[in-house]
């Protein structure tokens, strides 16, 4: 019993090394945008190219002959839709940075899951718990706290931008929990494709100072790829609350390292009103976390 008990823990410690240090690299995201110093067609452009030439190379290397199998259930039907929208998911995320502050982003975007609360509830008629409603209503208070330090001043598109990316970023959890079997490696190494295309026609990719496609270069085949399996394989030993929670480091520690390299500040609203999101979503989530051996449902 005390052996069974150990393999438990010790595949949980597992769990929590590796999504907190996959989350750790995911953090430096938006700060090698920032440090590409270009138009955001460009830094979609490279960035979902080398993602796919990377994650892509991964998914051979792990299925060899195997791989073509792995990627034609991203191609058709509702495993597609989902490609797109990773793909479309990308092309907002990195416009939004590069038209509001960092934390403006990152702080809207730690609302993603409470989002992809209300569309399960629309698209898979699951039942939301009560908690779930009320942490929704806090967070859309503090979107709002948010957006009111932003409504003067040009970074209200990037608000929207990080705003539409949190949406589809639920309707994109939402989907995914039906395609179990789903590789998330080749879905999101195709989604890489998918901004490409998204970017072609604004992009001017070959115009860019060398230091450019250096930052662009660790971000598209190390940073992201890294992040991203390590993210992956960690939801084989946790649960997805579990996952949610190590996320929000991002929201953290991403505007901490553009504040320490770059001296990008923290706008007071965003203080606020990022607070009262991230306060809600931990609660909430462990809350969930709690419940999860009596009810799955919320």
């Amino acid at each position: 019993m005390r052996s069974h008990h150990f393999d438990q823990l010790s595949k949980h410690l597992q769990g929590v090394i590796i999504v907190s240090t996959g989350v750790f690299f995911l953090s430096f995201d938006a700060l090698l945008i920032r440090l590409a110093n270009t138009a955001g067609w460009n830094v979609i452009f490279w960035r979902g190219g080398l993602i796919a030439l990377s994650l892509l190379g991964i998914l051979w290397i792990i299925e060899g002959r195997n791989t073509l199998n792995k990627m034609l259930p991203c191609l058709t039907g509702l495993g597609l839709v989902c490609t797109i929208i990773f793909g479309a998911n990308n092309v907002l995320f990195v416009q939004s940075v590069s038209l509001t502050s960092v934390s403006n982003t990152l702080v809207i975007l730690a609302s993603g899951p409470l989002f992809a609360a209300v569309f399960s509830r629309i698209i898979l008629k699951e039942t939301i718990q009560p908690r779930t409603w009320i942490a929704i209503l806090v967070s859309i208070c503090g979107v709002t706290v948010v957006f009111a330090g932003s409504l003067r001043s040009i970074n209200i598109y990037g608000d929207l931008l990080a705003l539409a990316t949190a949406l589809v970023q639920g309707i994109n959890f939402t989907l995914l929990r039906r395609l179990h079997d789903l590789s998330r490696i080749a879905m999101i190494g195709l989604s890489g494709l998918v901004s490409m295309l998204f970017a072609l026609f604004a992009a001017t990719p070959f115009s860019l100072q060398g230091e450019s496609y250096l930052f662009l270069g660790i971000m598209g085949l190390m940073q992201m790829p890294v992040a991203l399996v390590l993210i992956s394989m960690g939801t084989r030993y946790l649960k997805a609350p579990e996952v949610t929670l190590f996320l929000m480091i991002e929201t953290f520690l991403g505007p901490l390292l553009v504040w320490l390299f770059l001296a990008e500040a923290i706008p007071l609203n965003t203080f606020i009103g990022g607070g009262l999101i991230l306060t809600t979503l931990f609660a909430h989530t462990y809350l969930s976390m709690r419940a999860a051996p009596q009810s799955s449902a919320g």
